[in-house]
């Protein structure tokens, strides 16, 4: 409980401070940390056992408007319950939108670090990875990749010992990709010491990438359930079905999620994510520049060059023009870069 109490207070600053006195107007109030939503519910770190009640998660409000796990909220007391009066300034809003509908989910909000997990069945394609790193680079919030079941390698597995390894390092550039096996506990202490410390940490990446798994095994205990592993291809089965934070007995905030189907991209998100490729562009000759085959196209120039990655563009190219071919639906999010 003093490690549970700790982390969530680490948190707490002089501007939420402010905002929920004034929310509170001398009332006897509390202000409590979002661990997890449960319909019109929530249920909070401090007080596992208190009954939150949220009347806004069934009205119909914007999503911001909402309050999501992580959030600091006030709280006013109702009987033998509580009710959510207001969410307290946040320092970050992660959210995905929806590929077909562009409609907005909020995931999570104070996320201070967002670990991308991938493991080698996603190798072949790495566009979903690059839709998670676009998604924590609209958050603003500092990010990693991390390659879980590392074992089913091979012993012999290193970042540059393998081309699918050494695509998904061009793809994360300039950001860690770090090695590890949450089953047979290789690489997690290096994996620690990247996590900054009392801050929440959530795990983003497909089902069946072990995210569960390596939240509790950089817990050190069994917070996370976890669904057993296919044998032919090291899969594991999709149990997560709600976003959970938890607080480690290191004073960590970790945050499990589940498996996303749809993760769309805006034109904003993916330029944050390849900023390099968005400034060389300005250079190309012609505005519409799909940097293919036209003539003075500067991406190319670049890339013979030596200035840019080849494995870059691929990449690029690879999450920007590929959309196109699904239809008009998908155009809309997949322009080329423009100068302005």
């Amino acid at each position: 409980m003093v490690e549970r109490l700790v982390a969530v207070e680490s948190a707490w600053s002089p501007l939420r401070e402010e905002a929920f006195l004034r929310l509170a107007a001398g009332r006897p109030w509390r202000w409590a940390r979002v661990a997890s939503v449960h319909r019109s519910e929530l249920q909070v770190l401090e007080e596992p056992s208190w009954r939150v009640l949220c009347p806004s998660l069934r009205r119909a409000v914007l999503p911001e408007e909402r309050p999501v796990v992580g959030d600091w909220v006030a709280l006013a007391p109702q009987g033998d319950a509580w009710t959510v009066e207001g969410i307290l300034p946040r320092s970050s809003w992660l959210a995905r939108r929806r590929s077909h509908s562009g409609e907005v989910q909020p995931i999570a909000a104070n996320v201070d670090m967002v670990l991308v997990v991938t493991a080698p069945q996603e190798l072949v394609s790495l566009r979903r990875i690059e839709r998670y790193l676009a998604l924590a680079s609209d958050a603003a919030c500092a990010c990693a990749v991390v390659l879980n079941k590392a074992d089913l390698l091979g012993d012999e597995a290193s970042l540059a010992g393998l081309p699918a390894l050494a695509g998904l390092t061009a793809l994360a550039s300039p950001r860690s990709v770090s090695l590890v096996s949450a089953r047979e506990g290789v690489g997690l202490e290096a994996l620690r010491a990247q996590l900054p410390a009392g801050g929440v940490v959530a795990l983003l990446g497909s089902s069946g990438v072990g995210k569960s798994s390596l939240v509790n095994a950089l817990a050190g205990e069994g917070v996370s359930v976890t669904g057993e592993v296919r044998a032919r291809d090291g899969k594991g089965r999709h149990t997560t079905t709600r976003r959970d934070l938890f607080v480690t007995r290191c004073g960590r905030l970790l945050l499990d999620t589940p498996g996303m189907r749809e993760l769309g991209v805006e034109e904003g998100e993916r330029d944050a994510l390849f900023a390099e490729i968005a400034g060389l562009a300005a250079a190309c000759r012609f505005r519409d520049c799909t940097h293919d085959a036209e003539p003075g196209c500067a991406l190319r120039v670049a890339v013979a060059e030596g200035v840019l990655a080849g494995e870059r563009l691929a990449a690029w190219r690879q999450l920007v023009v590929g959309p196109r071919s699904q239809g008009p639906a998908s155009r809309r999010g997949a322009a080329v870069i423009r100068r302005r």
